[in-house]
């Protein structure tokens, strides 16, 4: 997300539906998340940092979410 759009939701509303994707594809999404900042806003979403350093976040049951 570009600085001028930063902090008004986007960045939530796309990851938001990624999750709820990969949730009803039953796939899990491992990215890499530069600094703490981003960590932890990628934390709010259930991603936890592995042992390599990468994030994970491994799919949900679609229907205990809904």
């Amino acid at each position: 997300i570009s600085e001028e759009n930063r902090n008004k939701g986007y960045g939530t509303k796309i990851m938001t539906i990624l999750c709820d994707i990969a949730d009803s594809y039953k796939v899990d999404i491992e990215l890499r998340a530069k600094g703490e900042k981003l960590q932890k806003w990628y934390k709010k979403f259930d991603f936890v940092v592995d042992s390599e350093g990468h994030m994970m976040r491994k799919f949900q049951d679609w229907e205990s979410r809904h």
